[in-house]
């Protein structure tokens, strides 16, 4: 019996070990999602700081079309687009006098244009990433995902 009995509870011991792994795994995803925010398809819904993204996801806009995204008071981001930065200082509203960005309204628009990393936008489908953080809690992060066509 003792040899049935070991059995049992070595069985049952693996048992919880392979529940509870995949219940922590479950839970690290959930955790993950998250902290990332989701990727934002619906202009702008998803992430409660999101007001407007521009253009909308899945539009179709002109080469020089402006891109980006503006936010709740409180909040910044950094933009990405077709995996190029965006400098702090091709973005709209920067104020070359005191080399800071002017952002009273929380907006985040880069225009292409003659010496900046783009000058127009490629043809095709053009991809934004917005890393959105609050400005009091730099650790409340998001990435706010979206594409549109240029024609």
């Amino acid at each position: 019996m003792d040899c049935v009995s070991n059995t049992i509870e070595l069985e049952t011991s693996w048992t919880r070990r392979i529940v509870v792994a995949g219940l922590l795994l479950f839970a690290f995803a959930l955790l993950t999602v998250a902290v990332r925010g989701g990727t934002n398809s619906a202009g702008g819904t998803e992430h409660p700081a999101v007001e407007r993204l521009d253009p909308l996801p899945g539009a179709q806009s002109p080469a020089q079309a402006r891109a980006g995204i503006d936010l709740i008071g409180g909040w910044d981001a950094e933009l990405t687009i077709d995996g190029v930065a965006i400098p702090l200082d091709e973005l709209d509203r920067w104020d070359p006098k005191t080399q800071t960005h002017v952002n009273p309204l929380f907006e985040l628009f880069f225009t292409p244009g003659p010496g900046k990393v783009f000058e127009r936008f490629p043809q095709g489908e053009v991809c934004v990433t917005a890393d959105i953080f609050e400005i009091v809690n730099p650790t409340n992060t998001a990435i706010v995902d979206w594409c549109f066509s240029v024609v």
